[in-house]
């Protein structure tokens, strides 16, 4: 009896691990400094945010996309602010495209030198 049990946890573990191997992507996004502002903005100030991307998602409706495609459908929660107020799935409706091409395609980040 014991070793059935061991081998019944063992399949179990096993089957488990696909599920806790996979994981959803985070985005994050950073505009540039407001330049031209009024009211309550200042300059310098900037949109910021992240979106997350479920691991499931196999792309837009297209199966060869290449180009702008849109990726809602496998948002799975998002957050983007001014620094006054802030934008998520709880308190607004969201759409979001990025380039595509077999996966998203991003952006190269530079970074400034030091």
């Amino acid at each position: 009896m014991k070793s059935l049990i061991r081998v019944v946890l063992s399949s179990l573990v096993v089957l488990a691990l696909p599920a806790a191997l996979s994981a959803n992507t985070i985005y994050e996004y950073e505009g540039g400094a407001f330049g031209n502002v009024g009211g309550v903005y200042a300059v310098g100030d900037r949109i910021t945010g992240m979106l997350e991307l479920s691991d499931s998602f196999a792309g837009p409706p297209c199966p060869l996309c290449a180009g702008i495609g849109d990726v809602t459908p496998g948002i799975t929660r998002y957050s983007f602010t001014d620094g006054h107020q802030t934008f998520t799935e709880a308190n607004s409706t969201g759409y979001f495209e990025l380039k595509w091409r077999g996966g998203p395609v991003l952006p190269a980040r530079s970074v400034p030198p030091s």
